[in-house]
C-alpha cells in the first residue's frame, strides 16, 4: 500500500509529541519494513529542515535526520500541475490541497495525517496515524 505522510506525523517523531509519538513512529516503522511504501512530499522535506535547524541551531544534524527519514520514504515531487489543481480547489488549507494532489497523482491509497479535516473533500481517504497501525 502505497501512503503520503503528512508532515505533521513526522514531526511528532522528531520532536517526540506525545500522545502522538508512538503511533507516528510505528507509521514509519511500517515504511521502513515494507508493510507501506511511504512517500513524502518535497515541500515536507523543506518544512522539516527548516523546523529542525530551527530548533537545533546545527545544519548537520538536521541534513543528518532529513538522509534518515529518506531511508524509510519516497520523496513525491510537487509539479506544476499539482500547484495548479491545489489553488483550483475550494479547501482553505493550500499546503494540504497540494499535498492531496501529489498523492492522487502518485497513486497514494491514503495519507496518514492528524488534520484529516484539511484533506475533506480532495478526493484522498485519510486517516489518522492511530487509525493506520491498527
Amino acid at each position: 500500500m502505497r501512503v503520503l505522510i503528512d508532515t505533521n506525523v513526522i514531526l511528532d517523531v522528531l520532536f517526540a509529541r506525545m500522545p502522538f509519538l508512538p503511533d507516528s513512529i510505528t507509521v514509519l516503522h511500517m515504511c521502513e519494513d515494507g508493510f507501506a511504501e511511504g512517500m513524502v512530499t518535497t515541500k515536507t522535506l523543506a518544512d522539516i529542515y527548516y523546523f529542525l535547524r530551527k530548533q537545533l541551531h546545527d545544519e548537520g544534524k538536521a541534513r543528518e535526520a532529513i538522509r534518515t527519514i529518506l531511508q524509510m520514504v519516497t520523496v513525491c515531487d510537487v509539479t506544476d500541475a499539482n500547484i495548479r489543481e491545489a489553488l483550483a480547489t475550494k479547501n482553505s488549507d493550500f499546503e494540504d490541497a497540494i499535498a492531496a494532489s501529489c498523492a492522487r497523482h502518485a497513486n497514494c491509497q491514503l495519507v496518514i495525517t492528524r488534520n484529516k479535516r484539511h484533506f475533506e473533500g480532495m478526493g484522498i481517504k485519510c486517516r489518522t496515524p492511530e487509525e493506520f497501525v491498527i
